[in-house]
């Protein structure tokens, strides 16, 4: 185009042309982050300790890292202060804690795991789970779950001691003459550090009772024995069987079971090293020598001073229970025989049993309804309102005695596993001792669903320059209404077991001569 006064003008661009251009520049400059994305991500890998690591596992490593930041910063950490600092004041009946172990070597190095377990203040711990969205972009979705207490994988076993298992020590000490009851179960998938916990609170638990026996003068009787396929073992004895039964007033008793008097710390050790060695484990997927069996350690405190006429003096009982390791049949492969079929149905079994027992025993107050429980009534398997199924399995059949009564306490200590290659197991734990929580304080304590866009959350943008923004899969909508589909259920539930005893009566009166009118005529009723 030429000007009026003779002189020239440039050529004007067209819209298009110029989004032509825009469109260019910045595919080039997403292209150059790519590029530089990628060169960090190679220079990552090669610093890294894992063997043949990929650049999807360390952009993986980069997902969880941010999102783990953004759990652990302070913002999302101010709102629940308030509600935890209320729950730590109270002393429930049944506390669920957790513990993470750390990484072991070989699982770093050769099998490329990566911690997904973030241990968080106030009793709180996180999983972060890998996902793939409906386009193809991995992300990662966080649950968090709320307990009375948790432990990192920097937690030793003093800790874990000092707040799980000392108090329980504690209350059968102080109640020697009123029948206290104390049990503390170690829960969690084979490999997560059960026994490993386990045989360090034995050690503490026998000096703490040993030197509390010496001041109090209390008498000391150990005994140790495992189930196995629904029969009990005595580990004191090079595994003899032993039976569980009933006396007249209801009261679960092992026949056969060898009771030892313990005079000091030492010779308790001595026993239970001596029953370790009896223990049933076999060789599993995740570990090697996998604990198979439910092992009980039991000691009996009971006061060696004469007591008043007419006064009956009961004595405490303190179980620590290490239950075997939890695993699903498909785990085991389908090459498996059918005896390691009915080892791990009758573990989970046993566990489901538990879990309703302890559930049963955390919503009611006391057996037969009363306010403050007391001793075993005519009726034990009733706590409260709710019925206790303790004949579900044996191990809640022969630890009856320890669950009820208004001078008990128990105490759920969950293992996980940190790698990504466990995070189904470890959320399949956690769900397990969540819903163990619910019953006891009357809240829901699912994951948490709806919270701040998180730096590697679908709803953030620009987190990983390679793979396309997630368009959403509903992932928090899910939980909220498999939440509620579960609360209409219970509902649902409970309406439906409301039946009119008189109307049933009924009912079956009339189907019973209906049925005898039909038989002469040769006439058969469904």
């Amino acid at each position: 185009a030429r000007g009026t006064c003779g002189g020239t003008m440039t050529p004007m661009k067209s819209s298009c042309a110029v989004q032509v251009e825009l469109i260019a520049q910045r595919r080039e400059a997403r292209r150059l982050r790519a590029l530089q994305e990628k060169a960090s991500l190679q220079e990552e890998r090669k610093q890294s300790a894992a063997q043949s690591m990929t650049l999807d596992d360390v952009r993986f490593s980069r997902m969880v890292a941010a999102e783990r930041a953004f759990l652990l910063s302070p913002s999302s950490s101010d709102d629940d202060d308030t509600d935890a600092t209320d729950a730590s004041t109270s002393t429930p009946r049944v506390a669920v804690m957790v513990r993470k172990r750390p990484l072991f070597e070989r699982e770093t190095t050769r099998g490329k795991q990566v911690d997904v377990v973030t241990a968080l203040p106030m009793g709180r711990l996180a999983v972060h789970e890998p996902k793939t969205s409906v386009d193809c972009s991995k992300r990662v979705e966080s649950s968090v779950f709320e307990f009375d207490d948790s432990f990192g994988e920097d937690a030793t076993n003093d800790d874990v001691y000092v707040r799980a298992v000392a108090p329980l020590v504690r209350l059968c000490i102080s109640g020697a003459e009123e029948g206290a009851n104390a049990t503390c179960f170690a829960y969690g998938q084979t490999g997560s550090g059960k026994t490993h916990t386990m045989s360090a609170c034995y050690e503490q638990t026998a000096r703490d009772l040993a030197a509390g026996c010496e001041e109090n003068g209390l008498s000391m009787k150990v005994s140790f024995y495992d189930i196995y396929g629904g029969k009990c073992y005595d580990l004191l004895s090079d595994r003899a069987p032993c039976q569980a039964l009933e006396d007249a007033r209801g009261r679960t008793k092992i026949v056969g079971l060898r009771e030892v008097t313990a005079l000091d710390a030492d010779e308790v050790l001595k026993l239970v090293e001596r029953g370790m060695r009896c223990r049933k484990t076999s060789r599993t997927d995740g570990n090697a020598t996998s604990s198979r069996s439910h092992a009980v350690f039991q000691v009996t405190l009971k006061s060696k001073l004469p007591g008043e006429e007419g006064v009956r003096k009961t004595p405490s009982r303190l179980a620590l229970v290490d239950l075997a390791g939890s695993e699903r049949g498909a785990d085991r492969g389908k090459l498996v025989d059918q005896r390691i079929r009915r080892e791990g149905a009758e573990i989970n079994k046993s566990l489901l049993a538990l879990k309703e027992c302890i559930r049963a025993l955390s919503v009611g107050c006391g057996v037969n309804g009363g306010k403050d429980g007391g001793a075993l009534a005519a009726e034990p398997s009733f706590v409260g309102e709710q019925r206790v199924p303790f004949r579900g399995s044996k191990l809640t059949q022969v630890l009856r005695d320890a669950f009820i009564g208004k001078n008990s306490k128990t105490v759920l200590l969950a293992h996980v596993s940190p790698g990504h290659g466990h995070a189904e197991h470890t959320m399949n734990t956690l769900r397990y001792a969540i819903r163990l929580k619910d019953g006891s304080d009357g809240t829901s304590n699912l994951p948490v669903g709806p919270k701040p866009a998180s730096p590697c959350s679908p709803l953030a943008r620009g987190c990983d320059p390679t793979s396309s923004p997630s368009s959403g899969d509903g992932g928090d909508d899910e939980e909220v209404n498999y939440e509620k589909y579960s609360t209409d259920s219970r509902e649902h539930m409970s309406h439906r077991e409301a039946i009119d005893p008189a109307r049933l009566r009924e009912a079956m009166d009339a189907h019973a001569g209906a049925a005898a009118a039909a038989a002469p005529a040769g006439e058969g009723l469904p």
